[in-house]
C-alpha cells in the first residue's frame, strides 16, 4: 500500500504543478500553497462499530480507534488518507447513559452519512476577518482526548454561525501544538474531490470557500456531501 501511494503521490505532484490555479472550485483537488487545507471528513453513525463496518466495506481498510471526546459524549475511529488528512467516524459514546446535543443527533441516524468536514488552519487570525467580510459570526470551543497510546491531544474548534449551509458548512481546527493524527495512521486512499451540493445561494458559498482557497466542487441539488478517493482497489464514493 506505500508503494501505491507513493505512486499516487507523484503523480497528484507532477499533474499539479502543471495546473496550479486558485479557482479551483470546479476543478476538483489541486496542490496549491493556502493557509487553509482540508483536515478530515466526519462520517456521522449511531453506533461507532457499526459506522467502522460500513466504512471498511466501502474503503476496503479499516479505521484505527481513536478516543473518547470529554463533554462531548463522542467517541471515533479515524482511517488516514494522503496528504495530511483522513476520515472520522464518529458516534455516540456507549458508556453514557444520557447522550446530548451532538451525540444525541448522531444516535438518531439510520445509517452511517457524511455528516460535514474540517478545515485546518493554523490560528484563526487571518479566517475571523473573512468570516466578518461574508457576514458570519462564529464561536470556538477547546477540546482533547487521550489517544489509545496514552498521549493527550489538544486542539481548538471554530464553528461558523449566522449562515444558511447547514452541515455543507466545514468548521475549522487548529491543532496547536499536538502532533496531527495522520502521524498515526498509514494512508489508504487519496481525496480526489469533494462534491458540495446545495439548493440556495450557491453564489454567496462559492465566494466564501474561494476566498479561503478550498479546493471544492459545488453543484446544485438537494444538500449534501460526497467524496471522491482513490484507493489501491479502486475509486470509492461516499
Amino acid at each position: 500500500m506505500r508503494d501505491w501511494f507513493f505512486r499516487q503521490q507523484v503523480a497528484i505532484d507532477s499533474g499539479s504543478r502543471q495546473s496550479l490555479s486558485r479557482n479551483t472550485l470546479e476543478n476538483g483537488l489541486s496542490e496549491q500553497i493556502s493557509a487553509f487545507q482540508i483536515d478530515h471528513l466526519m462520517i456521522g453513525a449511531a453506533e461507532l462499530a457499526g459506522g467502522c463496518t460500513w466504512l471498511t466495506e466501502k474503503m476496503g481498510a479499516s479505521a484505527s480507534p481513536g478516543g473518547r471526546h470529554p463533554g462531548q459524549g463522542t467517541v471515533n475511529a479515524l482511517l488516514g488518507l494522503s496528504q495530511q488528512c483522513y476520515l472520522e467516524v464518529i458516534a455516540p459514546d456507549p458508556d453514557l447513559a444520557e447522550l446530548a446535543g451532538l451525540a444525541r443527533s448522531l444516535k438518531a441516524l439510520s445509517e452511517p452519512l457524511m455528516r460535514t468536514f474540517a478545515v485546518r488552519c493554523s490560528g484563526f487570525d487571518g479566517l475571523i476577518p473573512l468570516l466578518r467580510d461574508n457576514g458570519f459570526d462564529y464561536s470556538r470551543q477547546v477540546m482533547s482526548r487521550q489517544t489509545p497510546k496514552g498521549e493527550q491531544l489538544s486542539w481548538e474548534l471554530l464553528f461558523v454561525q449566522n449562515h444558511p449551509f447547514g452541515q455543507q458548512m466545514p468548521f475549522f481546527i487548529d491543532w496547536q501544538d499536538s502532533v496531527h493524527p495522520c502521524t498515526d495512521l498509514v494512508p489508504s486512499g487519496t481525496l480526489k474531490r469533494l462534491i458540495v451540493r446545495l439548493d440556495h445561494n450557491l453564489d454567496r458559498y462559492r465566494k466564501f470557500v474561494s476566498d479561503l482557497g478550498l479546493p471544492l466542487s459545488l453543484e446544485s441539488g438537494a444538500p449534501g456531501l460526497t467524496a471522491d478517493i482513490e484507493t489501491p482497489g479502486g475509486p470509492v464514493q461516499l
